[in-house]
């Protein structure tokens, strides 16, 4: 069993749309833990926080008559994205490489900013305060995962979500 989207991250108060496909059979049933919600296409799902979801398919070949079961484990992880007021954009910031591996560079004219890192999963990784045009942050420790990289300069506050490879 396979899902559409693969495993996402979103921001408290929106919305995912699950989409399980399992390729035995012709018939399919998906049944999703925790709610026990039966479908046969999709799931919307609004968590409040990161959750890891069950999804048990079933499904019957109705030429061979044959049935066929299975399950698969879905994480949605839930990011807080509070105090988040505005997007980067090309013209306020410049962060780079993407996908990253050891060095992230951030460019940015503004005078003082505060740069925090955290996890996929909403954990403070790294936090300072920066007045440099060009800042190269060491991420050799890092493992491979989506870390979402917050500036915060002036009145505004932005987020940014980075790989590393």
């Amino acid at each position: 069993m396979f899902f559409l989207p693969p495993n996402q991250i979103i921001c408290q108060g929106q919305s995912a749309i699950i989409t399980p496909t399992f390729l035995l059979g012709s018939s399919q049933t998906y049944t999703l833990l925790p709610g026990n919600i039966i479908s046969n296409n999709n799931f919307t799902l609004n968590p409040n926080s990161s959750t890891n979801y069950t999804i048990l398919a079933s499904s019957i070949n109705t030429i061979k008559g044959a049935n066929y079961s299975g399950n698969g484990n879905y994480y949605l992880t839930v990011f807080m994205c509070t105090d988040i007021k505005y997007k980067i954009t090309q013209n306020e910031f410049s962060i780079y490489p993407k996908p990253f591996t050891d060095i992230i560079t951030i460019n940015n004219d503004v005078i003082e900013k505060e740069i925090t890192i955290y996890s996929s999963l909403g954990q403070k990784i790294s936090s300072f305060l920066s007045s440099e045009k060009v800042i190269k942050i060491n991420t050799i420790e890092f493992i491979p995962s989506i870390y979402f990289i917050q500036v915060k300069c002036d009145d505004k506050t932005f987020l940014q979500k980075l790989i590393k490879g």
